[in-house]
C-alpha cells in the first residue's frame, strides 16, 4: 500500500545500511534516518497519519528520557531535539509547508480569490510568511503574519507587540489568485529567533466560467 509517494521515492534512493530508525512512543513519531549526503529524515506521525521530512539530520542513534529527545550525531555530537529551541544551534530552520492542488470541489471550473484568513497560535515571536502557486503561476508574491505576545522573554523591539490575549488570533491577508483551477498554498518560516503553529486557514473563493 503507498501512502505517501514523495516518501516512496525518497525512500527507494536510500542505502538501507546506513538507515537508522528510531520509535518515539511518548509523542506517537516514527523516525526513519537515511544518513545520506543531506541527512535526511523522514518523520511519520502515526496519531495523525502525516508525513513530514528534515535535512540536516545525520543521526546513528536516539533516546528519550522523559519528556527529552536526543540524538546522537554521525561526528559524535549530541543534541537535543524539542520544539522548545526555534532554531538549530543559532541557525533558522528553514520551514516550509505546501498542501495539494485543491480544486475547491470543482475541477472544471476557473475560480478567483482575492484573500485568505490564517489563524496562528500567539508565541513569544510568531512569524510566518504566506503565499500561494496556481496552474497559471509560481510566483505569488510573500504576505506576513506577524502574531507576538507582549513578552520580556525574547523582546524584538523592531516588532513590538501589546498582544496579551493567549488565545487563537486570525489574520486576514489580501492574496490575489486570478482564473485557477487548482490552487496550492504554501507557508513557510525561516528565522532564527520565532517559531510559528498554524491552526487553521480559510479562503474566499468565487468561482468564474468553465475550464476550456
Amino acid at each position: 500500500k503507498v501512502v505517501s509517494q514523495r516518501v516512496q521515492n525518497t525512500m527507494e534512493k536510500a542505502d538501507l545500511s546506513k538507515v537508522y530508525c528510531f520509535d518515539d512512543d511518548t509523542k506517537q513519531e516514527y523516525y526513519i534516518f537515511l544518513n545520506d549526503a543531506h541527512g535526511t529524515a523522514l518523520v511519520h506521525n502515526y496519531m495523525t497519519d502525516l508525513w513530514y521530512s528534515y535535512t540536516g539530520l545525520p543521526v546513528t542513534c536516539a533516546a528519550r528520557d522523559g519528556e527529552r529527545l536526543y540524538f546522537g550525531l554521525a561526528d559524535g555530537g549530541v543534541v537535543e531535539f524539542s520544539e522548545n529551541y526555534p532554531n538549530d544551534n543559532g541557525k533558522p530552520i528553514d520551514a516550509v509547508f505546501a498542501s495539494g492542488h485543491m480544486a475547491f470541489g470543482r475541477d472544471y471550473q476557473r475560480k478567483h480569490s482575492a484573500a485568505v484568513w490564517v489563524s496562528v497560535k500567539p508565541t513569544a515571536n510568531a512569524n510566518l510568511l504566506v503565499t500561494a502557486r496556481s496552474d497559471r503561476r509560481s510566483d505569488y508574491i510573500d504576505k506576513a503574519v506577524t502574531m507576538s505576545l507582549s513578552t520580556f522573554r525574547s523582546v524584538n523591539f523592531g516588532a513590538w507587540s501589546f498582544l496579551t490575549n493567549r488565545a487563537p488570533q486570525m489574520e486576514r491577508l489580501k492574496l490575489k489568485v486570478k482564473k485557477f483551477t487548482y490552487y496550492q498554498l504554501v507557508l513557510k518560516s525561516n528565522y532564527a529567533a520565532s517559531d510559528a503553529t498554524v491552526l487553521g486557514v480559510d479562503f474566499r473563493v468565487r468561482y468564474t466560467g468553465d475550464v476550456k
